[in-house]
């Protein structure tokens, strides 16, 4: 039978926060749930840190590679592509699922049917402490309503309907940074969108972090403008977006059997 959440993780060179993520994972109080993580061309030792901690366990855990470095926006749609269930959670490999995260969603969603329900993100600092989120819950509870609300969800907060990529379409692979949020944009006023009130996951901060990179610091300014553009002409048409139904990942994608 197959699970009824997948959660789509991404990789690329974080091998040693890959344990605690997949330990996490296993953690959670939803069993009916599959993880799928998609390795974006890593030159670590990610392989070997699956194995260890994955073994056993790989009727739950599905491993996607990328011969090369993609980009975020593609190591996600591919996820989404080779998830086997009907409802999808974003998480990021450094990253770590609640013990309900997936649980208190779910309840949520299938109280009204909704397309998508987000929810906030506890922070996890580098001596494993952990704060509250970046704006307060009843902020983020508001998000469908303000105009800018694509600004206060979570990018590992969401949990959504895989069918809603047929509404809202794919993330844009030519952003390599910055995609979720024009994706969040594209999902206001289209999606019927719910909230939980209950963190959710722990968003680790850490040097290495991919919003952190010299390149991002560097080209911000260029990059917030593009992103401004991209969701100004979505909010009007997505004619220039892909949907998943005709969605194809590269040949560059290969699921992995251990």
């Amino acid at each position: 039978m197959d699970p009824k959440v997948t959660v789509v993780t991404t990789l690329f060179n974080y091998a040693n926060y890959i344990g605690e993520s997949i330990n996490a994972f296993l953690a959670q109080d939803f069993n009916e749930s599959e993880m799928v993580i998609v390795d974006d061309g890593s030159t670590d030792n990610w392989r070997g840190e699956i194995l260890r901690h994955a073994t056993g366990h790989f009727d739950r855990i599905r491993v996607v590679s990328l011969s090369i470095n993609c980009g975020y926006s593609t190591a996600k749609n591919v996820g989404i592509y080779f998830a086997r269930s009907p409802i999808l959670v974003m998480l990021d490999i450094d990253d770590m699922i609640m013990k309900d995260g997936i649980s208190s969603r779910y309840k949520v969603m299938q109280s009204k049917d909704y397309d998508m329900v987000h929810a906030p993100a506890l922070k996890l600092g580098k001596h494993g402490e952990i704060s509250d989120d970046f704006y307060p819950a009843s902020q983020r509870a508001k998000a469908y309503r303000k105009t800018d609300g694509h600004r206060f969800i979570h990018a590992q907060g969401v949990m959504i309907k895989k069918s809603a990529h047929n509404k809202v379409g794919m993330y844009d692979e030519q952003m390599r940074c910055s995609s979720d949020k024009e994706m969040w944009a594209r999902c206001l006023g289209r999606l019927h969108i719910g909230f939980s009130y209950s963190p959710c996951a722990l968003y680790r901060i850490h040097p290495n972090q991919m919003h952190k990179s010299s390149w991002k610091m560097k080209n911000l300014d260029r990059i917030n403008k593009d992103t401004n553009k991209r969701i100004s002409r979505r909010t009007k048409s997505l004619q220039d977006v892909c949907m998943l139904s005709d969605y194809k990942p590269a040949d560059r994608a290969t699921e992995i059997y251990f």
